[in-house]
């Protein structure tokens, strides 16, 4: 394992913009290289057959397309929501001002 450097941590505080006194420069020293003597022990586990988990329960999103054609949301009042829009499409959705250019 490399050893970190207090000019590695001082680059690091840097990228982060975070200013950092001698003393949290030791201290960090001393996280950062617990922290990797961690991932080390963890590279060091076989864990060959083991299939990859991204998530626990199981849950998926719930998502639909993005189709011009797609039936909008119900509103609880769609009047009021065409009045206080900036416009209105001719199939009754909601304009409002492009914010992606």
């Amino acid at each position: 394992m490399a050893e970190i450097s207090d000019e590695l941590v001082r680059k690091m505080a840097q990228l982060a913009r975070i200013g950092v006194s001698d003393e949290e420069v030791q201290q960090l020293k001393g996280d950062f290289e617990k922290i990797l003597a961690f991932v080390a022990q963890l590279d060091s586990v076989n864990v060959e057959g083991v299939e990859p988990v991204t998530h626990i329960t199981g849950l998926e999103n719930a998502t639909r397309n993005d189709a011009a054609d797609a039936k909008p949301l119900p509103a609880q009042d769609h009047d009021l929501l065409e009045e206080q829009a900036p416009g209105v499409a001719d199939d009754g959705g909601v304009r409002v001002p492009r914010i992606i250019p």
